[in-house]
This record gives C-alpha cells, structure tokens and sequence, in this order.
C-alpha cells in the first residue's frame, strides 16, 4: 500500500462542516490561519481546488464535496476501528498466573477466582475471556 498523507483532512471536514475557518480553529482549538494553511497545503497536495473562499465565508466546490464525503466516511470507519480497540482493551482476557504461598493462596486468593467452584463461577461471569492457574 502507498503511503497515505492524512495531513489536513480532519481540518478540511472541519471547515466544510463549520461553513469557516474560525469555526473550524475552535472546534479544533487551533487559530484560523493554521486551519486555512492546512486546507491550502491539502488542496495543494491533491492538486485540485477544494473551497471557494469569500471573506464572509467559505463553501466547497464540486469537488470539495465529493471529497468531503469520502473523508467523513474514511473518518467515520477509523473511528470505529478505534472503539474496537478501545473496548477490547476494558476487558481482560488470557491467562492469569499468580505465584503465591500455599497459605495465603488457600485463604486469600482461591476464594475469589477460580480455584474455588464459588470463586470460579464469579471469576467467570466478571471476566469470561480469562483462564486462570495457581501454583
């Protein structure tokens, strides 16, 4: 796969989106002009002109909106891949090891993971993807 320059894209959305570059600088918390630059540098970069400017504000050209649609989408689907991730990280899965001594094991630890069928079936319905050995 080429490489993908994702440089002024989220920028791009923005403005489209607030109809400004202003609007756009607050929702991303950066001035105008880094957002106009940004913009200015992706239409050069696709070598094609994206937004009609005007001093009051600004608007997509046919182009500009095909290519706002292909970005909300391509945007919409790298999020998506994010809350993947993200969810699987909250839950636990594996293996669980733990080395304790014999004593502290039998009073502290097997009651409430699976070396006890009571620990077990709670350990269990917490954290289904585990499995779980004690030496």
């Amino acid at each position: 796969m080429d490489s993908i320059d994702l440089q002024g894209i989220v920028a791009f959305v923005h403005a489209v989106e607030a109809g400004s570059f202003t609007g756009a600088g607050e929702r991303l918390h950066v001035t105008k002009s880094a957002i106009g630059k940004s913009v200015a540098q992706l239409e050069q970069r696709l070598g094609v002109r994206l937004l009609n400017r005007t001093t009051r504000s600004l608007s997509p050209t046919s182009e500009g909106t095909s290519y706002y649609e292909a970005c909300v989408r391509a945007l919409a689907e790298i999020e998506a891949g994010q809350a993947l991730l993200a969810s699987r990280r909250q839950i636990p899965s594996g293996r669980l090891r733990v080395d304790v001594p014999l004593a502290f094991g039998r009073r502290c630890v097997a009651p409430c993971c699976s070396a006890s069928p009571a620990g077990s079936r709670k350990w269990r319905s917490r954290f289904p993807s585990t499995t779980g050995a004690s030496t």
